[in-house]
C-alpha cells in the first residue's frame, strides 16, 4: 500500500499530537495531582495547538502558507466536538478502571482513541473543503 506524502505528514502530526497529549495529561495527572479530566483538557488543548499549525504550515501546504483564521475557527469547533468525546469516553469508563495511574492511562489512552478517530474525520473535511474554496479564490 502506498501513501501519498499529506497521508504520511498528517499521520506523523497526529502522532506527535498524540504523544504531547498523552505526555502532559499523564504527567499533570499522575505528577501534579490534576483530576484527569481537567489533565486531559489541558494536554488535548496543546495538542489541538499544535496539530493545528503543523495542518496549516506542513500537511496541507505547500501553498502559500498563511494562518487561515477560518479553518482555526473550524478547527476549534471540530476540537470541542472531540474533546466532548473524550470526556465521555472518561466519564463512561469511570466505574470500569482501576483508580490510579494504570486506570488514568487506559481511559485517557481509550478517550484518545475515540477523540483522534472524530477529530481526523471533521478536520479533513474542514481542510479540504477550505483549500477547495482558497484555490478556486485565487485563480
Amino acid at each position: 500500500m502506498k501513501f501519498s506524502s499529506k497521508t504520511y505528514r498528517f499521520g506523523v502530526t497526529i502522532v506527535a499530537g498524540a504523544a504531547l497529549d498523552l505526555g502532559v495529561s499523564m504527567a499533570l495527572s499522575a505528577l501534579v495531582g490534576v483530576p484527569l479530566r481537567w489533565a486531559a483538557v489541558v494536554g488535548f488543548s496543546c495538542a489541538v495547538l499544535q496539530n493545528y499549525l503543523l495542518f496549516e504550515l506542513w500537511v496541507f501546504g505547500p501553498r502559500q502558507v498563511r494562518i487561515s483564521p477560518a479553518r482555526l475557527a473550524l478547527t476549534a469547533a471540530s476540537s470541542l466536538v472531540a474533546l466532548s468525546v473524550r470526556l465521555a469516553v472518561i466519564a463512561g469508563l469511570s466505574g470500569y478502571a482501576d483508580p490510579g495511574p494504570a486506570g488514568d492511562f487506559f481511559r485517557l489512552g481509550a478517550a484518545m482513541a475515540a477523540s483522534i478517530g472524530v477529530n481526523f474525520l471533521i478536520v479533513n473535511r474542514i481542510f479540504r473543503r477550505l483549500s477547495v474554496n482558497a484555490s478556486v479564490d485565487d485563480h
